[in-house]
C-alpha cells in the first residue's frame, strides 16, 4: 500500500513538474513564480480564516470516529483540502485548490435545516 501511495505521489509530482515547465515557457518565469506566491499566500490565508482549532476538531473527531466519507471530505474539510492545495505549488494542484473553494463556498450547510428563504422568529399576541 505504501509503494502504491508513493508511486502516485511521484506521478502527481511529475505530472505538476511538467505543466509548470510549460507554463514557465508561455509565461516567463517572473509571472509563474508571482502566481505560484498569490496562490501560496492565498492558501495561508485560507487556513487562517479556517483556524487551528477548528482543523484540529475536524481531524480528530471525524478520523476516531471513523466517518471519513467523500462528502465529509468535500463539505467540511472542504476549506481546509483548499487551502492545502493552493498552498502546494503548481498549476493542476491550484485548480483542485479553486474548485474545492467554490464547491464548499456554494454548499455550506444551513443553520438548523430551514429552507434559504425563511426567516424563524418567535413572537407573542398582546391582548390590548
Amino acid at each position: 500500500m505504501a509503494l502504491v501511495i508513493f508511486i502516485l505521489l511521484a506521478a502527481i509530482i511529475a505530472i505538476e513538474l511538467f505543466f509548470l515547465v510549460k507554463l514557465i515557457q508561455i509565461l516567463g518565469g517572473v509571472v509563474v513564480l508571482g502566481m505560484i506566491i498569490i496562490t501560496a499566500l492565498f492558501g495561508i490565508n485560507v487556513l487562517r480564516i479556517l483556524g487551528k482549532q477548528k482543523i484540529a476538531q475536524l481531524l480528530l473527531f471525524d478520523i476516531w470516529q471513523q466517518r471519513i466519507t467523500l462528502s465529509f471530505l468535500l463539505r467540511d474539510m472542504g476549506l481546509l483540502l483548499s487551502g492545502l492545495f493552493l498552498l502546494i505549488p503548481g498549476l493542476i494542484t491550484d485548480i483542485i485548490g479553486l474548485f474545492l473553494l467554490v464547491y464548499w463556498s456554494l454548499n455550506r450547510r444551513r443553520p438548523s435545516g430551514h429552507p434559504p428563504n425563511v426567516i424563524d422568529i418567535d413572537y407573542k399576541v398582546h391582548d390590548d
